[in-house]
């Protein structure tokens, strides 16, 4: 018998009854929201990811899944729906703006499987295609807001953070110019959701940086990273 590859999971019964709530209620959600479905192909030029994602192109790299197509093309599955949400946009010429698109899906990250986190698992997006506002930023918020309401979830914390004021609280604690210590760090920030912070400082021991971390952690607390 061929093993289940790792990281993944299969959904039935009442697993697979709950995904089919959840996108439902997505879908009733993002129509009064005014928004229109986009179905993305979950495999995308490698290169489109690298330049999107820029800076933080290492730790795209290392998570994602990627390979030679028979047409010796370097492809790579979809690690989220931004990307191509913004790809989808930039080819439509004759889309008007502010332009409001919806997906979910599946998505692939070659990340350590943890209870709660897959290698392959499900996300949802909405994106406002335009001339950046307060507004749309406030109504991404308000839909997040009222699509976890209808899902009926308790206690839900919405975490609103701004990576460029993280990034300045970096440089400007530790100095500017170490690209790849504000990526270490931004990563070290993200996984205070996941892990005890005990679990990351270990991780970065190695590298010797886990006296920074720990500065970064005791005083960006305000400014943490939503999951």
């Amino acid at each position: 018998m061929i093993e289940q590859v790792k990281g993944t999971r299969n959904l039935f019964g009442a697993e697979s009854e709950k995904y089919i709530h959840i996108f439902n209620t997505f879908c009733d959600a993002f129509v009064d929201y005014g928004y229109e479905l986009v179905e993305l192909p979950i495999l995308e030029h490698k290169e489109l990811f690298i330049k999107s994602i820029g800076q933080n192109s290492e730790i795209v790299t290392k998570q994602m899944y990627e390979f030679k197509d028979k047409g010796d093309r370097e492809v790579a599955l979809r690690f989220d729906f931004t990307v191509g949400l913004a790809r989808y946009a930039t080819s439509q010429q004759s889309m008007k703006l502010p332009a409001k698109l919806a997906s979910f899906g599946g998505a692939w990250r070659y990340d350590e499987p943890q209870k709660g986190r897959y290698r392959f698992f499900h996300q949802w997006d909405i994106e406002i295609f335009g001339k950046p506002s307060i507004e749309a930023d406030a109504e991404i918020i308000d839909f997040t807001s009222q699509f976890f309401s209808r899902l009926e979830l308790k206690n839900i914390v919405i975490d609103i953070s701004h990576r460029k004021l993280v990034e300045s609280y970096i440089n400007k604690t530790f100095g500017s110019g170490n690209s790849s210590l504000v990526t270490d760090m931004l990563r070290a920030i993200d996984k205070t959701t996941k892990k005890p912070k005990e679990e990351i400082l270990k991780e970065y021991q190695e590298k010797g940086y886990d006296k920074v971390v720990n500065d970064i952690l005791e005083n960006i607390k305000s400014l943490q990273l939503s999951p």
